[in-house]
C-alpha cells in the first residue's frame, strides 16, 4: 500500500523498467528517459507524464486496517493512473521520424511484455506488499490524443498512453478503537431475586 507519494513512485518504476529495456538499443543512455511535462521536456528523448487519474470504484470494497498497536487506520483509496509517454528524438531531421517510430515500437513491446510492474524496480514506499500494479496501453482515438496535447499548448507528437492500476494510497486517519463495555458478573442469589421481581 503506497503513501501519498505513490503516484510519482509508480512513474519512477515505469522509468526504471524502460531504462532496463530501451538501453542501449534503441536509446544509448538511461539519462534520456525521465519524468517531464510535454511542454518542458529538457533533454529527455522519452518523457513520462501523469496527465490524469481517477478513483477506481470497481476495485472492490477496501477495509480499514488494524495496526499492530491495535489502532484502526481508515481504508485506503484505489486509483487508476493515466500516463502519456512521448518521444522526441535528437536524431537528424532525415532519420528523426523513423527513429521515433523505432522507439515507440520498443515501448509498446515493453508494456506488452510486462503486464505487471516488477516489484524489484519499485521504490521502498511501494514494496513489501502483495499488491500488484498492472499496466496496459490505452487505445485512444487520434482526436483524443491531440486534445490531450493541446492542454499543454503543444502540437501532437508520437506517443503511447498507458494505464496503471490499482494504485492504493493509505489513509492518514488513524483512530483509537472504541473500548468494549465489560459486563459485571451477577451472583445467583441476586439473579434469583431479580427474576422474582420481573415475574411480579
Amino acid at each position: 500500500m503506497g503513501k501519498y507519494t505513490a503516484f510519482v513512485d509508480v512513474g519512477k518504476t515505469i522509468i526504471e523498467l524502460f531504462k532496463e529495456h530501451l538501453v542501449p538499443e534503441p536509446l544509448e543512455k538511461p539519462e534520456s528517459i525521465g519524468m517531464c511535462s510535454p511542454s518542458d521536456r529538457g533533454n529527455f528523448t522519452v518523457g513520462i507524464h501523469l496527465y490524469d487519474y481517477f478513483e477506481n470504484s470497481g476495485f472492490g470494497k477496501l477495509e480499514p486496517r488494524i495496526l499492530p498497536n491495535g489502532y484502526v487506520q481508515n481504508a485506503p483509496k484505489s486509483y487508476s493512473l493515466c500516463f502519456m509517454i512521448s518521444v522526441a528524438s535528437k536524431a537528424e531531421v532525415m532519420i528523426r521520424t523513423a527513429e521515433e517510430a523505432r522507439i515507440i515500437g520498443k515501448i509498446l513491446q515493453v508494456v506488452a511484455d510486462n503486464p505487471v510492474l516488477p516489484p524489484e524496480k519499485m521504490p521502498e514506499s511501494l514494496r513489501g506488499t502483495n499488491e500488484q500494479i498492472a499496466i496496459k496501453t490505452l487505445n485512444l482515438k487520434l482526436e483524443d490524443k491531440i486534445r490531450i496535447w493541446s492542454m499543454y499548448n503543444e502540437p501532437y507528437r508520437q506517443s503511447v498512453f498507458i494505464d496503471a492500476t490499482p494504485v492504493l494510497i493509505e489513509s492518514s486517519v488513524i483512530k483509537v478503537p472504541a473500548k468494549r463495555v465489560r459486563v459485571a458478573g451477577v451472583d445467583n442469589e441476586f439473579k434469583s431475586q431479580l427474576d422474582n421481581v420481573i415475574e411480579r
